[in-house]
């Protein structure tokens, strides 16, 4: 039998042909997955915060009452002062996902909440038909850029509902986003999406030949906003942000179709305010009423210099890692692809600006970057791609992404992701180095209790505790800062904690001129714990020996009780000298969450797990 003539018509040439793009497809879709999973994997922080415990109890609190309480719980510096949390369901949620599993309900809770952020993110790209390498490439810079700030707190909700609120609004635009609208010279023409205007482009960006695709039945998806918002209005203050980013995003969709249809597309900008309206209506639906607006709006523009989250990116390099990536990708991407979207560039340029003022908010500017400068860079990764074929020789053998070696080493990059991601979601651990766990323990075993003045990112520690004895504490002040405390109290607490330094402060007009010592006496504390690393707050105990006696000291932290209540031989709280706890041993390793004291004999410092 004489052989084909053409040798590329050969049945075994066509076998092979579908063997590699079998192959090829497969290792795609290994490849989507593995870099899915890395970016997963990158923002699993499993360490508790630091009003983690708090967020519990305070959910507990409802479940147990059935009622939201208007005024501040748990302290003794603000007995009655109102109460305005705008993280009810979250801290709900998180109590049911506690009472269901524990640690591992709660790290199931976190982790459902990054795979719905990921997955919408991941969702769009796919529906656009992005490239593999631009999925990889947003997911995996999405991923590095928010891990800093992807702490277990009620704020990873709402920037999930962010997600969720871009995503509807690429679904709606689908075929309007990506490109730049205000340059047709459209005239005053019918309102047809046929019709058409000759390709043309500026120097610096690409212009669309067509009028977008506008479809009535996705724009009535629109209405959507009104539910997403009553979830985040309950779920975080970021809800605001939102509200104000999805006010802004219909507007400038606005001012496009008004360039596109002139007078006949009015009719499309009434609806795109009715959508805006429903959005701020559904914000009403909390148990404040239009009064968390008023609140959130005072608490936004009062200054914050002392948080860290309010401070600039500049000042922060490990936040800054991903917010410069960010940067310089979409500097490449526009400009080689010169695909400029209106609407995207101006809220991304606002949002990169709050980024840089406030590291907080680079969640919210990656999240938008991952949407909106999708769009660029999947045309320049193509376009280079192109490039690459026009200019280089015909391969003589297949790339080696169809090869099955591809196919192993994408799965072993998979089965390294999931190994070392395994304990950050079946463990949450609580640092000894950075929180009083053995502090906590002499505390429980002496049954100190009463009136407290604890460190800032401790108090809800503490709080967690106190819930869980039969021992009546209070503290002074803690993380729900302006939520429920006057900005009087919260400076006597700065002033102690942070003193005279030089460090940026923000203080109340009607609080009198900064005094450290203040704390020790506002409204009769009978106990300090605070940390070892506050240098200022120990200097003003030490200078006040006369009054406040050192009960317990490790390498960490420092009690100090009243003179007069734990070191007077006639009090019945007397605390003896011999069962006083002065050291400089070392804090190290971590304990589960939460951490409680252990009703045992066993020192603490023996559960606790070696450093790793």
């Amino acid at each position: 039998m004489q052989p084909p003539s053409n040798l590329n018509d050969s049945p075994d040439r066509h076998a092979g042909d579908a063997e590699q793009s079998t192959l090829h497809t497969l290792n795609w879709k290994l490849f989507l997955v593995a870099v899915f999973m890395t970016a997963f994997s990158t923002v699993t922080l499993n360490e508790a915060d630091s009003d983690l415990w708090g967020h519990v109890l305070y959910g507990k609190e409802f479940l147990r009452d059935g009622h939201i309480p208007m005024t501040s719980t748990w302290t003794f510096t603000a007995v009655g002062h109102p109460w305005v949390n705008h993280e009810n369901l979250a801290e709900i949620m998180m109590a049911y996902a506690d009472a269901w599993g524990g640690a591992a309900g709660l790290l199931l809770l976190k982790s459902m909440t990054t795979l719905l952020l990921l997955g919408v993110v991941a969702w769009r790209l796919l529906a656009r038909k992005c490239h593999p390498v631009t999925v990889g490439t947003v997911l995996l810079v999405l991923g590095v850029a928010i891990a800093f700030h992807w702490h277990f707190r009620p704020q990873i909700f709402g920037y999930a509902c962010f997600a969720c609120m871009l995503a509807l609004f690429d679904w709606v635009y689908s075929g309007w986003a990506g490109d730049w609208w205000l340059n047709l010279q459209t005239g005053e023409r019918e309102q047809s999406d046929e019709t058409t205007t000759d390709s043309k482009s500026n120097w610096w960006t690409h212009v669309a030949s067509e009028l977008p695709e506008y479809s009535p039945l996705r724009m009535k998806f629109l209405y959507l906003l009104i539910p997403l918002g009553i979830v985040w209005v309950n779920t975080h203050g970021s809800f605001a942000a939102g509200l104000c980013i999805a006010i802004a995003y219909l507007g400038l969709r606005s001012i496009e179709t008004l360039s596109l249809w002139r007078w006949s597309g009015w009719g499309r900008v009434r609806r795109f305010m009715l959508m805006a309206t429903g959005g701020v209506v559904a914000t009403f639906f909390n148990p404040y009423g239009p009064k968390l607006l008023f609140w959130l709006t005072k608490s936004v523009f009062t200054p914050r210099p002392e948080i860290n989250d309010w401070k600039p990116v500049f000042e922060y390099p490990d936040a800054a890692i991903g917010f410069w990536m960010m940067v310089g990708i979409s500097v490449i991407a526009l400009a080689r692809s010169r695909r400029f979207d209106f609407t995207h560039t101006v809220l991304l340029a606002l949002l990169a600006w709050q980024g840089a003022s406030h590291i907080r908010h680079i969640v919210l500017f990656a999240v938008a970057w991952a949407f909106w400068m999708s769009y660029p860079i999947d045309t320049a990764i193509k376009a280079f791609i192109e490039d690459l074929k026009e200019n280089s020789p015909q391969p003589l053998a297949p790339p080696p992404r169809n090869s099955p070696a591809f196919t192993y080493l994408l799965s072993g990059w998979m089965l390294f992701v999931g190994w070392s991601t395994w304990p950050r979601v079946t463990e949450l651990r609580v640092n000894q180095g950075k929180y009083p766990v053995s502090a906590m323990q002499f505390i429980a075993d002496n049954r100190l209790n009463g009136r407290m003045v604890i460190t800032f990112n401790w108090a809800q520690y503490a709080l967690g505790y106190f819930a869980a004895t039969d021992l009546p504490s209070t503290v002074a002040i803690d993380g729900r800062l302006r939520t429920c405390y006057p900005q009087e109290v919260i400076d006597i607490y700065f002033d102690f904690n942070l003193g005279s330094g030089t460090q940026q402060r923000y203080r109340s007009p009607n609080s009198p001129p900064l005094d450290p010592t203040r704390a020790l006496t506002y409204e009769s504390p009978e106990l300090i714990l605070i940390s070892r690393e506050q240098a200022e707050s120990v200097a003003v105990l030490e200078q006040h020996r006369d009054d406040w006696a050192l009960l317990y000291q490790d390498s960490l932290a420092q009690i100090w009780g009243r003179r007069d209540v734990f070191g007077n031989p006639e009090s019945p709280r007397y605390f003896p000298e011999f069962n006083r706890q002065i050291t400089n041993e070392p804090q190290e390793g971590y304990v589960s969450w939460p951490a409680m004291p252990v009703r045992t004999n066993v020192p603490v410092t023996q559960i606790v797990r070696a450093p790793e």
